[in-house]
């Protein structure tokens, strides 16, 4: 009797020890329900990266509202040229005194830029902008432009061009950093808004402004006192809005050249 006894014990332990060993050792199935909870908890996991590195400035590049956010005051007119000077001589780098600009709004009040994807026109702001609009005028009376690439399309959003680099494919790295060599102040009066088909100045910060611009093809009202608006596109509208959508590559370059061959003013 005692012999029985001892032998159940025994068995009742190695059962006890066996379902404990299976607990432990076989996953337990997920169901639909789990399996949907882990793939939100991800996603929100991987959002709140995405948030953290756009704040400290991590490398979001695909990220089209961090592109967006950099446009406030990164891909700006930059008067500092980067490149040695030797270089800077290789595309024949005009020299642009500002002291000799003309008041050339008392003849003209519209541009046609000239593009090897199409033409459009443009009628400036002279009365609401008048610094910025002579500035612009003038560059573009003195052949400033003529040659100068659009370095950088984004479909949605703006298409940028004015830097006097993208003459010279060698100096690719350098494209959004050129500039005029002087700057002119902002311009934010009443009724000017970064909507679509307006023309705005790039810059690399408050009252950097030089040369370089862009041209709207989306409401970017969230601009607005950020980069001055000086003028509109009144034709053409299609060619913009066809050079936004231009296959691009690194750095939002199209890959094949878009080339301001002229601005008339007229």
């Amino acid at each position: 009797m005692k012999k029985y006894f001892l032998f159940s014990l025994l068995v009742i332990s190695a059962l006890t020890l066996s379902a404990c060993g299976a607990d432990t050792s076989t996953p337990k199935k997920s169901s639909a329900a789990d399996i949907l909870n882990e793939d939100a908890a991800a996603s929100a996991s991987s959002s709140a990266a995405a948030s953290a590195n756009s704040q400290t400035g991590g490398d979001n590049s695909v990220d089209k509202d961090k592109i967006k956010q950099e446009l406030a005051g990164i891909p700006g007119a930059d008067s500092q040229v980067t490149q040695p000077a030797g270089e800077v001589k290789k595309i024949d780098m005009m020299t642009v005194d500002p002291s000799k600009f003309e008041n050339l709004a008392a003849k003209y009040s519209q541009a046609i830029f000239s593009t090897n994807m199409g033409n459009f026109t443009l009628k400036f702001y002279s009365d609401k902008a008048p610094q910025t609009v002579m500035n612009f005028m003038n560059l573009a009376n003195i052949g400033y432009y003529n040659g100068v690439k659009f370095h950088r399309v984004i479909p949605d959003f703006m298409i940028q061009g004015g830097d006097q680099l993208t003459k010279d494919d060698s100096l690719q790295s350098s494209w959004g950093t050129g500039g005029p060599g002087y700057a002119i102040k902002d311009e934010f009066g009443p009724g000017l808004s970064n909507v679509r088909g307006t023309i705005s100045m790039a810059n690399a910060g408050v009252n950097t402004g030089g040369s370089q611009f862009f041209v709207n093809v989306a409401d970017n009202t969230y601009l607005d006192g950020k980069h001055a608006v000086f003028g509109e596109v009144t034709e053409g509208m299609d060619v913009v809005d066809a050079i936004s959508k231009a296959a691009t590559g690194d750095a939002n370059r199209p890959i094949t050249p878009i080339v301001i061959n002229s601005i008339v003013l007229k």
